[in-house]
């Protein structure tokens, strides 16, 4: 048999029903590329043949022995013959190198296969952070109704329309930020490692949104003056627009990766987004 070199996105052949496609085979074992779509699974069995499993694309789980694994892009497991194995791909697209040794035979192919036991329910991380960011989003209208006021406010009431803005931000935006960087932010990492991508981007939102506020507040120790009302007005409506764009980001681009997680996984976001307080009440 030919020599086989490729990416795992091009060799793949995905379809339904799904079709495992043959990269190498001889007397002494086979070479198998798994490429499943979402929700696709091959159902548990326990033939008598060893396998050796790399994860090469996508997320999903691993049935291994008497229980499921969650997988990703650089996870390998070796089953000893005779142990229960079976595959799905959760989120999207899953794509497996299977090394089977020796050759399977007709037996092996007729050893009783039965279904994956139904998926645990999982918490509804990424309806909570919808959720969080409807609340959060009528404040921005507040940043960009101060901004066009601003210049034409006498100084009391200003400074009091800034304290008010800057405790929302300080009390509310800023550990929202933090909450993320700790929590979420490390887990749409891991998927996106998955799937493509890195979220170095949504980090640099938040430093800009840090520098703003760090500016507001400055501004709002001084005295007020013409100039300073004028930076405060910019200060706000580049606020606003920036956290309006990183919300969209996240809602569009990472919110949907979430529903990639295992239940466990979901369930440990969950519980790092409440220890990093990301649960704030907002004013």
């Amino acid at each position: 048999m030919e020599t086989v070199f490729g990416a795992a996105s091009d060799l793949a052949e995905f379809g339904e029903p799904f079709t495992p496609k043959v990269l190498f085979e001889n007397p002494h074992m086979k070479v198998v590329l798994a490429a499943l779509e979402p929700g696709q699974e091959i159902a548990l069995h326990a033939p008598s043949v060893d396998l050796a499993v790399g994860v090469l694309e996508g997320t999903g789980d691993l049935w291994v022995g008497r229980e499921a694994r969650a997988v990703a892009p650089g996870d390998v497991a070796v089953i000893p013959a005779g142990a229960t194995r079976g595959v799905r791909a959760r989120g999207g697209r899953l794509v497996l190198l299977h090394v089977v040794s020796p050759h399977p035979t007709d037996a092996d192919h007729e050893v009783e296969r039965r279904p994956w036991p139904a998926p645990e329910s999982a918490p509804d991380v990424r309806g909570s952070l919808h959720e969080e960011h409807q609340q959060l989003l009528p404040h921005l209208d507040h940043l960009r109704t101060l901004s066009e006021e601003a210049e034409g406010l006498d100084e009391e009431t200003l400074r009091a329309r800034l304290d008010h803005v800057l405790e929302f931000l300080t009390n509310v935006l800023l550990p929202h930020a933090e909450a993320e960087e700790k929590a979420l932010y490390p887990a749409v990492d891991r998927l996106l490692r998955a799937a493509g991508g890195g979220t170095r981007t949504m980090s640099i939102d938040h430093e800009e949104i840090g520098r703003r506020i760090e500016q507001l507040a400055t501004i709002a120790r001084g005295s007020l003056t013409g100039s300073e009302r004028a930076a405060a007005r910019a200060a706000l409506g580049e606020l606003e627009a920036i956290v309006r764009l990183h919300f969209r980001k996240e809602e569009e681009a990472y919110l949907p990766l979430l529903s990639r997680l295992s239940p466990d996984e979901a369930r440990d976001l969950e519980r790092e987004l409440a220890a990093a307080g990301h649960a704030h009440h907002t004013h």
